[in-house]
């Protein structure tokens, strides 16, 4: 019954996001404008499913439970937040239901969960349909567990296997969980209490299985980040920088939990002085120092506190992915820690006297209540792609990131002036950016400010001369303007770079019929129909360049 309610209140809590719409941050890769999920679940479907490393990601049980929610209901936005926020409580519930299985009381297990479950650090997990793949490998994870303490108190073979079977699909929704067989070994230490009874080396050996498993998930998950150049080299982002950044996100991520205010979609990194690092790492010790001296009295800290720590090692910043310094989503897992050893202390105390009871019991009503209120606001900055980088841009310091994302969502609602600006800062916070210049050209380009334009992608083509859309875009900036051999020159590059765009070859044989060349115009328009034979314009276009070839009037 109190598994059931968790469930019902978490899920009325997150389903305010069902009015919000998908945002232009990676939910068209995932979702919106993914041509295979958009296909809905199918045979073909499964197989991309399995095989895929788009976007540097391998996970197939995440892409096919896209591909269910568009087979139940199309690309609608609300209902794919819905079933986030129905995954969400379920690991809730399920959360639960494995602390009781564990031995933890029922008001230390209700506390934790209700801490967990409506903190507004959840949002971005459950209020991000890009981020299914959070909310299912941590339910999946969380059942990990459940079936590990089922095997533990009961063994046998099926249950061993069936640990394998679950924990496997944790790995196959992302590989966020790789750092589960330590955690494993942490509640062998509290509260199974297996350590006295059984070495540490007997209990590592017995989840062999479960490491080799977390170190392909591992390998795979970073072969496929490097394969899409997401990853940062050494000389990028030096060892010093990722240690002092690991340093402090770690004190930054107990900022947030104990402080939900100011979360934003993304957090830059930032240059961390020798000062903060020191500080962090300082603090960090402490806190390790005074939970190691409690183990005794009081094992649940050191547990919930090595948690933390372990869980985010994987995302702490030491394998440099992407460009924040970190994210809200990587707290869902490590999280629970902490909040199972809060619950535990508070209900340590409390039971000591039935005023403490009291006492907890409101506190505990009081501060859930107000998490619960700053995840419904956090919920409504994700609303729409406006909306989510508009705050972002107040609440993080000026980055390219989120002044470019902002750009683009102002431009798609047809705010073309207020886009402009924002594209403009976006070039002046990194002027080495040859996106950035590409953007600007490109909004500049559709308000008819066609030498502006042209100087901004020009430059963009300077900076990175394998740059499909300045090229494409310049190429159509200069057939605007009359100057076709300079618009056919850039066509041709954007067709080298990407000959698969049916359209583009389609433009580059008409600009090349404008200049009477009706041979390479002809082998244009060919290939744009062989790529899509529905382009009845450009079909029309190749009859008429035969004909001018065959009266003579031009040609090569």
């Amino acid at each position: 019954m109190i598994a059931t309610a968790i469930f019902a209140g978490t899920f009325a809590l997150f389903s305010a996001a069902r009015h919000n719409d998908f945002v232009s941050y990676d939910d068209p890769y995932y979702v919106a404008e993914n041509a295979n999920v958009a296909a809905g679940l199918s045979m073909d479907g499964v197989r991309w499913a399995f095989s895929t490393f788009e976007d540097g990601n391998w996970f197939p049980l995440t892409w096919l439970s896209h591909m269910t929610d568009v087979s139940l209901w199309g690309l609608d936005a609300g209902a794919h937040h819905l079933v986030n926020a129905g995954l969400h409580a379920l690991a809730a519930a399920a959360l639960f239901l494995v602390l009781g299985a564990l031995g933890i009381p029922s008001f230390a297990s209700v506390l934790a969960v209700a801490l967990f479950a409506v903190h507004p650090l959840r949002v971005e997990s459950v209020a991000w349909a890009a981020e299914r793949k959070d909310v299912l490998s941590s339910l999946l994870a969380i059942c990990t567990i459940g079936a590990y303490v089922r095997w533990v108190r009961h063994p046998s073979r099926g249950r061993f296997a069936w640990l394998v079977v679950v924990f496997a699909a944790a790995l196959m929704a992302k590989a966020m969980p790789m750092t589960l067989p330590f955690v494993l070994l942490l509640i062998d230490y509290w509260p199974l209490q297996r350590w006295p009874a059984e070495s540490w080396r007997q209990l590592v050996r017995e989840k062999a299985v479960l490491f080799a498993m977390a170190i392909a998930a591992g390998v795979i998950a970073i072969a496929a980040q490097s394969g899409a150049g997401a990853t940062a080299t050494l000389t990028a982002v030096s060892p010093a920088a990722r240690l002092s950044n690991a340093a402090v996100s770690y004190v930054a991520y107990l900022g947030d939990i104990i402080w939900p205010a100011d979360l934003a979609v993304f957090y830059p990194r930032t240059p961390v002085s020798i000062l903060a690092a020191a500080v962090a790492v300082v603090l960090l010790a402490g806190i390790s120092l005074l939970a190691w001296r409690q183990r005794s009295a009081r094992p649940y800290l050191i547990v919930g506190w090595l948690w933390y720590l372990g869980m985010l090692l994987p995302v702490i910043g030491l394998l440099q992915i992407g460009s924040q310094a970190r994210a809200d989503r990587y707290t869902y897992l490590p999280m629970i820690g902490l909040c199972l050893a809060v619950a535990c202390l508070v209900e340590s105390i409390a039971r000591q006297s039935r005023t403490r009871q009291i006492v907890a019991f409101t506190g505990a009503s009081v501060i859930c209540a107000v998490l619960a209120d700053a995840t419904l606001q956090q919920i409504r900055t994700w609303r729409d792609s406006v909306t989510l980088f508009e705050h972002a841009r107040t609440v993080t310091p000026p980055n390219y990131t989120t002044i470019s994302n902002l750009a683009n969502a102002l431009r798609r609602a047809g705010f073309d002036d207020r886009a402009l600006a924002e594209f403009r800062e976006a070039v002046r916070l990194a002027p080495r950016s040859a996106e950035a210049h590409t953007s600007l050209g490109a909004a500049l380009a559709r308000q008819g400010r066609l030498e502006e334009a042209t100087e901004a992608l020009q430059t963009a083509v300077r900076l990175t001369s394998d740059n499909y859309d300045a090229h494409y875009n310049l190429a159509h900036v200069f057939m605007r303007t009359g100057r076709m051999t300079d618009a056919i020159v850039h066509m041709t590059q954007a067709v080298r770079l990407n000959g698969s765009d049916a359209r583009l070859r389609s433009d580059l044989g008409a600009a090349l019929a404008t200049v009477r060349r009706y041979d390479e115009a002809i082998e244009q328009f060919e290939a744009a129909l062989r790529l899509d034979p529905s382009l009845d314009e450009t079909r029309r276009n190749l009859s008429y360049a035969r004909q001018l070839r065959a009266s003579g009037k031009g040609g090569n």
